[in-house]
């Protein structure tokens, strides 16, 4: 179709040279959210995947700089919410099929705009390979990301063939970022600096991660068993793992901390019983005194949560039994005033 004729269409012009495509897409994304109604949103899709398909692509991508990369990355998300899962409000965490009945539609509609705004800056990077344009890709990436996933699985809101759309559009922010697999989009290469799309994933996702603490509270039993086993497994030469356990514990503490109280004994055995095995252990100096560090501010927060009444413990220890560097953390625990934030 002659571009001129979807401009006129759409109501944003008479020709590419009548106004900017930061105008163009400014007003499509106006008018896409203000609309209410199913037929014209399908609409506005349906005339925006033929205009990103028949622009010029000079047009489509002049000097692409942030004004730009955010008005395509605002229309990008306002378009995939028009797709989002209804809000579940049930006591059971699911809703009735018939609430998902016109998600498969919308979705094919999404996916086909996205894609051919893949396939266009795709095009843009074949004939001159610009950073700008590559930063366009990896800025979109994300959310094509999120947006794909949702879709792909086999749920009460997709089909077949939206499905399929949602694999492709995946595949495609793959090719968008230079990488060659899904797990390399997420993760990042091995052997370059560069991570992957969780970075920005995470921080989309940050508001929501708030209600990890619920979660925390409801699985506190089998977590607190899952800690303290992973504290008796050495993942030498990093310590990775226990790295991360000693991390997640101290989260733990910070949330849960009203739970802590009949916790104390378990954890605090756990605690010290590490601080030996790491004390004994042949690390590395430094790695040793990280490791020790980490599970001492654990005993900081758990006697904070406590009120002192780790300290009070901790105090009737048998020093003469203690390796050194082990005592110097009890003792870092009794010292300290009540005043580690849980």
């Amino acid at each position: 179709m002659d571009v001129a004729h979807i401009l006129q269409k759409m109501k944003i012009g008479d020709t590419v040279g009548s106004c900017s495509v930061l105008a163009a897409l400014s007003h499509i994304h106006k008018q896409f959210e203000v609309e209410d109604s199913h037929e014209n949103c399908a609409r506005i899709l349906e005339n925006t995947a033929e205009l990103l398909a028949n622009a010029p692509l000079s047009w489509l991508f002049p000097e692409v700089n942030i004004d730009i990369r955010g008005q395509y990355l605002g229309l990008v998300k306002s378009f995939t919410r028009y797709a989002a899962l209804p809000v579940c409000d049930t006591d059971s965490g699911t809703l009735p099929a018939k609430n998902y009945e016109d998600i498969p539609a919308k979705a094919q509609a999404v996916c086909t705009v996205l894609l051919v705004l893949s396939l266009q800056i795709q095009k843009t990077l074949e004939d001159q390979n610009s950073p700008a344009i590559r930063s366009l890709g990896r800025t979109l990436a994300p959310t094509y990301c999120i947006f794909s996933i949702t879709h792909l699985q086999e749920q009460p809101w997709t089909s077949a063939a939206s499905r399929k759309r949602a694999r492709e559009l995946l595949t495609s922010a793959v090719e968008l970022t230079g990488n060659r697999s899904v797990q390399e989009l997420l993760s990042g290469k091995i052997d370059d600096d560069q991570k992957g799309v969780l970075g920005p994933v995470l921080d989309t996702l940050k508001p929501e991660l708030t209600k990890m603490g619920i979660v925390i509270i409801r699985h506190l039993k089998k977590l607190e068993r899952v800690i303290v086993e992973y504290l008796e497994v050495s993942d030498a030469p990093e310590e990775k793992c226990r790295l991360s356990i000693l991390d997640a514990l101290q989260k733990t503490i910070q949330i849960a901390w009203p739970c802590m109280e009949k916790r104390m004994g378990l954890l605090t055995q756990s605690l010290l019983r590490f601080l030996v095995d790491i004390s004994s252990d042949s690390f590395p100096t430094q790695l040793k005194e990280h490791l020790m560090t980490e599970a001492s501010h654990c005993l900081l927060l758990l006697n904070h949560c406590l009120k002192g009444k780790l300290q009070t413990l901790l105090r009737e220890v048998d020093s003469s039994c203690v390796p050194d560097p082990v005592l110097m953390c009890i003792q870092k625990v009794t010292a300290a005033p009540l005043s580690i934030s849980c």
